[in-house]
């Protein structure tokens, strides 16, 4: 199960025009980091620990396209100020904790989708979450 969940996550993310990169996050960054979501004007990219196994890489994916579809409108420089500083601790945990959330109810959704065999697929997660291709 957790292949075709994560086929579909991989799909369903190429088709928001989102990369995704693996690479041994842990051992570039020096921390405990599974996935990162990097938003830009000219493309967006998910990264994600290649060392994970195959279930944790669904969740991070689900996390990190979470952080795509809840948070990318306001990441910018002072985003990324307040997210590395160690003094913003509870805003930092509110964010993760929503990017959470998301991904729970996503892989709750395609789980669903996949077991029903319903053809409502990728529109069906667009619609829920209201996500603009």
């Amino acid at each position: 199960m957790a292949e075709r969940v994560y086929q579909f996550l991989i799909n369903f993310v190429a088709n928001c025009n989102i990369s995704v990169v693996y690479l041994p996050l842990k051992q570039i960054t020096g921390y405990d980091i599974n996935g990162l979501f990097i938003h830009s004007d000219i493309h967006d990219s998910i990264f994600i620990d290649e060392d994970l196994p195959l279930a944790k890489k669904c969740f991070v994916l689900a996390h990190e396209l979470g952080h795509y579809v809840l948070h990318r409108r306001y990441m910018n420089g002072i985003w990324a100020k307040s997210y590395c500083l160690k003094n913003n601790k509870s805003w930092k945990m509110r964010k993760e904790a929503e990017a959470d959330r998301f991904a729970y109810r996503l892989l709750v959704l395609v789980k669903k989708l996949i077991l029903n065999g319903s053809r409502r697929g990728y529109r069906g997660v667009y619609r829920t979450y209201r996500i603009a291709k």
